[in-house]
This record gives structure tokens, C-alpha cells and sequence, in this order.
């Protein structure tokens, strides 16, 4: 039992003309009254309110859920999909290769066919002329062929116009999230062994055929800029700039 004690003075019991016990009884009646006096009250007005809110709704009620219908029904604010996951980790896969053998990147924020571009640099750790471009595109489901060796990509017709007219290195990337592989593709040289002869009259996508060989690692970007040297070494010599 909760024991509470009250200090008064000797001279408000003497006034009283009650004993200690005498009064410590009489408060605890009269508090108990008091209180259930107090609660019948407050539950009699919470009584009344719960009946006037059902019977006369007002109208800032009727608004409120209204709004809150509204906010249920709209859809989720904006997410992160696994898309956008995968092709984060397929631009993260080609950049750490490439800073592997000491090459810079450089990413395009603005994708006009081109996702990254590609420096490289002698034993000296001096700039080299030329660059080499990449676009690079993920997916958790990879397009393989029949062959199982194959993967089958459709490539835009216009990206590949302007792939085409480019005299740097072309690099297409098909990042394979499930696996975390990646495979490359030399765009010019794919279709400089193939006709093109229908290459753009119709349809807006070709499909392109690259071997599970051609994995992205450090040693296939050491063979791409290869490719950039060469065509670095035929330009030598061949361009005049005039004013």
C-alpha cells in the first residue's frame, strides 16, 4: 500500500478540533468524491462531444479526410529501381578496370550516345593524344544466342550512325548485373567486316553479336587503347588545319 504523508500545522487541527487520525480519515472520503464527482463529469462531456461529432460532422472533418483519401491513392514519390542500380554498377565496373591501368574516365552526364571517354597516358604518366568512347548498358537478363557464347544486343540506328561517322575507337558495353561481367564490342571494326549495304533501312534498332570472350578486364582496356593508338598512328602526319 502507497503511503502519502501531508504536513499541517498543529494549530489548523487544534482549529478544526480534530485528532490526526480523525482528519487523515475525513480527507481520504472527501478526495474519493471528489474525484469520481470529477470523472463522471469528464465522462459525461466526452459523451456528449462523441455524439455531436457523429451526428453534426463538421465540415473541416469531412475535409480532412477527403485529403487523406487523396494522399492514400497517390502513388510513391520517387525511387530508386534496381535499373538505375545496375547501371551504376556497370559504369563503376568499366571505371575500376580502366584506373586499373592508370588511364583516365570521364563520365558524359549528358548521354548522347556516349557514356564515358577514355584517356591514356605513356610510362611517363604524360597525356597521350586521342580519346577512345564508351556506352555502356546493364541488364539482369542477359541476351545470350543458342550457342550459350553469344550475347545478342539491339543497338539504336541513330546511335550507330553517329558511332559510324566517329574516327576515335567506338566501345559498346553490356554489363551483366546477375554475374557482374561485362562484355565489349568494337563498334567500327564489327561492321567493317559485315555489309552495309541495308545497315539503315529500316526498323529503329540492329542487333549486334559479342562473344562471351570479349570480357571487360584490365587487360581487354590495355587492348582498346591498342586500338586508339593505331588510329592515332594512321592519322599521323594526315590532318592540316587551316584558318
Amino acid at each position: 500500500m502507497v503511503q502519502m504523508t501531508i504536513e499541517m500545522p498543529e494549530s489548523a487541527l487544534a482549529a478544526l478540533r480534530k485528532t490526526p487520525e480523525d482528519f487523515a480519515r475525513e480527507l481520504r472520503l472527501a478526495a474519493a468524491v471528489k474525484w469520481y464527482e470529477l470523472r463522471q463529469y469528464v465522462s459525461t462531456q466526452c459523451a456528449i462531444l462523441n455524439r455531436a461529432r457523429h451526428e453534426h460532422p463538421q465540415p473541416e472533418t469531412r475535409t480532412r479526410r477527403v485529403a487523406l483519401d487523396k494522399h492514400r491513392s497517390m502513388p510513391l514519390g520517387k525511387t530508386r529501381t534496381r535499373e538505375h542500380v545496375i547501371a551504376d554498377l556497370g559504369l563503376n565496373h568499366v571505371e575500376r578496370h580502366v584506373l586499373l591501368c592508370g588511364f583516365t574516365l570521364q563520365r558524359i552526364h549528358s548521354d548522347y550516345g556516349y557514356d564515358y571517354v577514355m584517356w591514356t597516358n605513356n610510362p611517363q604518366g604524360e597525356i597521350e593524344s586521342g580519346i577512345t568512347y564508351f556506352q555502356i548498358k546493364a541488364t539482369d537478363q542477359l541476351p545470350l544466342l543458342k550457342d550459350g557464347k553469344t550475347v545478342s544486343w539491339p543497338v539504336s540506328r541513330r546511335d550507330l550512325r553517329l558511332w559510324l561517322n566517329e574516327a576515335n575507337p567506338v566501345v559498346l558495353i553490356v554489363y551483366d548485373g546477375t554475374a557482374d561481367r561485362a562484355y565489349w564490342l568494337y563498334v567500327q571494326a564489327y561492321f567493317a567486316q559485315r555489309s552495309t549495304t541495308e545497315l539503315f533501312s529500316a526498323g529503329e534498332t540492329v542487333n549486334v553479336h559479342i562473344s562471351v570472350k570479349n570480357r571487360v578486364s584490365r587487360r581487354s582496356i590495355g587492348k582498346i587503347a591498342g586500338y586508339k593508338h593505331e588510329i592515332e598512328r594512321q592519322l599521323s602526319g594526315k590532318v592540316h588545319h587551316h584558318v
